[in-house]
């Protein structure tokens, strides 16, 4: 708001000074001051919301972050379930497949005994 001083006009004793704004209106020294006065407070209140939102949205991606770190952790478990599940799955086929190597070894030297009557014929 622009003011410029105006001529005195009647005392109402308050002592206060009148002036004219840029549209004409005629306004008091007090009235100047607590327009700044209001502009400061809605200023400062402006600041405040603006932290308060700048805060709200870091503790918002705060728990974004965790909640994907979080995520990326179970899907990684769960990764690593499926790992150690294929990798049992492919033991037990190997050790099915030594036990059936086994039993024809051992059905070998027991056809060997049959032959041979004694383990000093073998070689």
């Amino acid at each position: 708001m622009s003011v410029t001083p105006s001529a005195p006009s009647s005392d109402d004793g308050s002592g206060s000074r009148v002036f004219v704004d840029s549209e004409g209106r005629q306004v008091d020294e007090l009235s100047i001051i607590n327009a700044k006065e209001l502009q400061k407070l809605l200023e400062f209140k402006t600041r405040k919301d603006q932290e308060e939102v700048d805060e709200e949205t870091k503790k918002a991606n705060f728990k974004l972050k965790e909640a994907e770190r979080h995520r990326r952790k179970r899907e990684n478990q769960k990764n690593y379930l499926q790992d150690l599940e294929k990798s049992n799955e492919n033991l037990k086929k190997e050790v099915d497949e030594l036990k059936k190597v086994s039993k024809r070894a051992n059905a070998a030297v027991v056809e060997l005994f049959r032959r041979n009557g004694s383990m000093d014929n073998l070689s």
